[in-house]
């Protein structure tokens, strides 16, 4: 319901139709790289990633954010840590 009352707001307020998009992606850390191996969630999900804001490896997600150029978040996806933002946008529809 959530996604869809989102994508309904994206529609009125036309970030939608915007040539231009920016996109970033965030680090979410699921636990630290030395229990990694003994973690009992998101076996196949996670992944090992490096942040370079940060100059950071962790284990876990990246968040994409997808924003227009008004500054409109028009999507959001989640993705192992090894996945690129580039790849992300293509390979989740983001766009």
């Amino acid at each position: 319901m959530k996604q869809k009352i989102t994508e309904r707001l994206v529609q009125i307020l036309g970030a939608d139709s915007d040539d231009v998009h920016l996109i970033d992606g965030f680090p979410i850390e699921v636990c630290k790289r030395v229990r990694a191996k003994r973690r009992k969630i998101f076996n196949d999900e996670v992944a090992y990633g490096y942040c370079a804001s940060k100059d950071k490896k962790f284990f876990g997600f990246q968040g994409h954010l997808l924003i227009s150029m008004t500054g409109i978040p028009v999507s959001l996806s989640l993705t192992p840590a090894n996945v690129d933002e580039r790849d992300a946008a293509y390979t989740n529809r983001i766009f």
